[in-house]
Protein backbone atom coordinates (compact mmCIF):
# COMPACT_ATOMS: atom_id res chain seq x y z
CA UNK A 1 0.00 0.00 0.00
CA UNK A 2 1.40 3.41 -1.01
CA UNK A 3 0.63 6.33 1.28
CA UNK A 4 2.17 9.01 -0.88
CA UNK A 5 3.66 9.18 -4.31
CA UNK A 6 5.52 11.75 -6.33
CA UNK A 7 2.51 12.18 -8.63
CA UNK A 8 0.32 13.21 -5.67
CA UNK A 9 2.73 16.04 -4.88
CA UNK A 10 2.72 17.13 -8.51
CA UNK A 11 -1.06 17.46 -8.44
CA UNK A 12 -1.11 19.39 -5.16
CA UNK A 13 1.69 21.80 -6.14
CA UNK A 14 0.81 22.09 -9.81
CA UNK A 15 4.49 21.80 -10.66
CA UNK A 16 6.59 18.78 -11.52
CA UNK A 17 9.74 20.65 -10.40
CA UNK A 18 8.29 21.36 -6.95
CA UNK A 19 7.02 17.81 -6.72
CA UNK A 20 10.55 16.56 -7.41
CA UNK A 21 11.97 18.77 -4.65
CA UNK A 22 9.38 17.57 -2.13
CA UNK A 23 9.89 13.95 -3.09
CA UNK A 24 13.69 14.23 -2.67
CA UNK A 25 13.33 15.83 0.73
CA UNK A 26 15.40 18.42 2.49
CA UNK A 27 18.57 19.05 0.48
CA UNK A 28 21.35 20.71 2.39
CA UNK A 29 24.63 20.20 0.60
CA UNK A 30 27.36 21.03 3.09
CA UNK A 31 30.35 20.44 0.81
CA UNK A 32 28.94 21.41 -2.56
CA UNK A 33 30.45 23.95 -4.94
CA UNK A 34 27.49 26.28 -5.44
CA UNK A 35 27.56 27.89 -8.89
CA UNK A 36 28.20 31.59 -9.31
CA UNK A 37 25.43 33.76 -10.75
CA UNK A 38 25.96 37.19 -12.23
CA UNK A 39 24.07 40.08 -10.62
CA UNK A 40 24.96 43.29 -12.35
CA UNK A 41 28.74 43.36 -12.39
CA UNK A 42 29.20 40.98 -9.45
CA UNK A 43 29.29 37.20 -9.23
CA UNK A 44 27.46 35.70 -6.25
CA UNK A 45 26.68 32.21 -5.00
CA UNK A 46 24.62 30.54 -2.31
CA UNK A 47 26.54 30.11 0.95
CA UNK A 48 26.37 26.77 2.76
CA UNK A 49 26.68 28.64 6.09
CA UNK A 50 23.05 29.67 5.60
CA UNK A 51 22.07 26.04 6.23
CA UNK A 52 23.51 26.32 9.75
CA UNK A 53 21.55 29.49 10.41
CA UNK A 54 18.32 28.37 8.72
CA UNK A 55 17.70 24.65 9.09
CA UNK A 56 14.46 24.94 7.08
CA UNK A 57 16.21 25.88 3.81
CA UNK A 58 16.33 23.34 1.01
CA UNK A 59 18.50 23.76 -2.08
CA UNK A 60 17.66 22.71 -5.64
CA UNK A 61 20.82 21.82 -7.53
CA UNK A 62 18.93 21.76 -10.83
CA UNK A 63 17.56 25.28 -10.42
CA UNK A 64 20.27 26.80 -8.20
CA UNK A 65 17.50 28.08 -5.91
CA UNK A 66 16.51 27.71 -2.27
CA UNK A 67 13.07 27.29 -0.77
CA UNK A 68 11.50 26.88 2.65
CA UNK A 69 11.02 23.14 3.04
CA UNK A 70 8.11 23.29 5.55
CA UNK A 71 6.26 25.74 3.29
CA UNK A 72 6.94 23.45 0.31
CA UNK A 73 5.36 20.56 2.19
CA UNK A 74 2.42 22.70 3.26
CA UNK A 75 1.94 24.06 -0.26
CA UNK A 76 2.02 27.73 0.72
CA UNK A 77 3.45 30.21 3.18
CA UNK A 78 2.03 29.94 6.65
CA UNK A 79 2.34 33.60 7.53
CA UNK A 80 2.28 36.95 5.81
CA UNK A 81 5.01 36.27 3.27
CA UNK A 82 5.28 36.12 -0.47
CA UNK A 83 5.70 32.92 -2.43
CA UNK A 84 9.39 33.46 -3.19
CA UNK A 85 10.54 30.79 -0.76
CA UNK A 86 7.64 28.48 -1.51
CA UNK A 87 6.68 28.35 -5.17
CA UNK A 88 9.37 30.24 -7.04
CA UNK A 89 12.51 29.81 -4.97
CA UNK A 90 15.20 32.40 -4.34
CA UNK A 91 18.23 32.82 -6.53
CA UNK A 92 19.03 36.49 -5.94
CA UNK A 93 21.90 35.87 -3.52
CA UNK A 94 22.52 39.59 -3.01
CA UNK A 95 19.15 39.95 -1.28
CA UNK A 96 18.88 36.40 0.06
CA UNK A 97 19.57 37.14 3.71
CA UNK A 98 17.00 39.94 3.70
CA UNK A 99 14.43 37.57 2.19
CA UNK A 100 15.33 34.83 4.70
CA UNK A 101 14.83 37.21 7.65
CA UNK A 102 11.50 38.40 6.26
CA UNK A 103 10.31 34.83 5.74
CA UNK A 104 11.52 33.71 9.17
CA UNK A 105 9.51 36.50 10.81
CA UNK A 106 6.30 35.71 8.89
Amino acid sequence: MTFCSQSQYSVSTGSDELADEIWKGLNQFKKFHFPMSKFGEQQRAFSSKWFKELSWLTYSEEEDKVRCFPCLLHGSCWGNCDDALTKFGIQNWKKAQERFRKHKMS
